[in-house]
């Protein structure tokens, strides 16, 4: 059986543990989805501000490199499809097909425009009319780190795959100057197909309303944020998407160190509650040990024992009533042995006087 002690530390500790679990869940919960939340519609309004640079010449022209790269395409059979996992990509022309279609002026133009959405995201302001490289500034980068547009293929009737038309990095290039080629600086070319099973509010997006990713997801090219913006036709009908895509790593790495230190919070609280508990038991537990001694001393007969507790709460009451039931029966018990004595006294005279008027009449006889 575990001591009142003990018990008081593990029941504080517990309810420690429980109140600063709930508190920080919910606390993370509420910053997890403020901070996606608010990411996700800022996106969602530079997509929609950024389309109004496509022109009807420029949608025209998406859908012709739609039908070109379609009469280019190598061949694509269904094992080659279900092949791309969800988050890769597989390239479906030829390098001479591909470079035929990235020669075109209009597709030269559909590439400037995807690097002046994603430029439009630097603190510095580009000069009016010169032609924005691929290539990242390491001082001043861009929030969005692609900006690109994709259309459905006939062979996925769900839309599962997509082939992407154009991407502001289509070139394999080390962008931001530190040596390496990593995997989100790999090019990013026409004809490329690419499995968006993880990304379903891109699908959403061909229904003709902007969308975004609820939270971040992982592909190839590392953890992203991403909205989707529909690109319509002369009629209104939705025939491609303009994805733009913000590295949440700084957000992910945010988000993973908050709950670091909500778990130390957690612990912390833990032991500071224990200790407290510590603490708390004693002072509770003292009057109540002093209590058992005393009440051990009267069981051996020790009836001048007292407690000396002069507080006014319930433990003070108690010592008092304590202290008042010991004199009570200290006196009772003095009492009784004057009565014992006296009447043992009594009780012997008579017996005396009993054995004298025996022997008295033993002698007359």
């Amino acid at each position: 059986m575990f001591s009142y002690q003990t018990r008081m530390i593990v029941s504080i500790s517990l309810l420690a543990a429980g109140i600063s679990t709930v508190s920080s869940y919910i606390f993370y919960q509420t910053i997890q989805r403020h901070v996606w939340s608010q990411t996700a519609a800022r996106l969602k309004d530079i997509g929609r501000a950024g389309q109004f640079l496509l022109t009807v010449e420029d949608r025209r022209a998406i859908r012709e490199l739609d039908q070109l790269s379609e009469g280019m395409s190598e061949p694509r059979p269904p094992s080659m499809l279900k092949s791309i996992r969800p988050g890769e990509n597989i390239q479906s022309l030829s390098d001479e097909n591909r470079q035929r279609l990235e020669a075109r002026p209009d597709y030269r133009r559909l590439i400037q425009i995807m690097r002046q959405i994603k430029n439009s995201t630097r603190h510095r302001i580009p000069e009016p009319g010169s032609e924005i490289a691929q290539r990242i500034d390491p001082g001043d980068p861009p929030l969005l780190r692609y900006a690109y547009i994709l259309v459905p293929v006939p062979e996925s009737r769900n839309r599962t795959i997509l082939k992407f038309i154009v991407d502001g990095d289509d070139q394999r290039l080390d962008t931001n100057s530190d040596g390496i080629i990593e995997a989100d600086e790999e090019a990013t070319q026409i004809g490329m197909l690419y499995n968006v099973s993880a990304q379903p509010q891109m699908l959403k997006a061909f229904q003709g309303e902007a969308t975004a990713s609820t939270e971040y997801y992982r592909d190839e090219w590392g953890v992203w944020l991403s909205a989707y913006i529909p690109i319509k036709d002369e009629d209104g009908n939705t025939f491609a998407v303009m994805g733009i895509d913000l590295s949440a790593e700084s957000e992910f790495s945010l988000i993973n160190r908050t709950q670091r230190i909500l778990v130390a919070v957690i612990l912390v609280s833990i032991f500071v509650a224990g200790l407290l508990g510590l603490i708390i038991s004693r002072v509770l537990s003292r009057p109540l040990l002093e209590l058992t001694r005393a009440v051990e001393k009267v069981q051996k007969r020790d009836f001048s024992v007292r407690l000396k507790l002069k507080s006014g709460d319930e433990f003070g009451h108690l010592a008092a009533a304590f202290n008042s039931m010991v004199s009570e029966i200290e006196s009772y018990t003095l009492h009784m042995e004057d009565i014992v004595i006296r009447k043992t006294g009594e009780l012997r005279t008579t017996l005396q006087k009993v054995k004298d008027l025996k022997n008295q009449q033993d002698s007359d006889y």
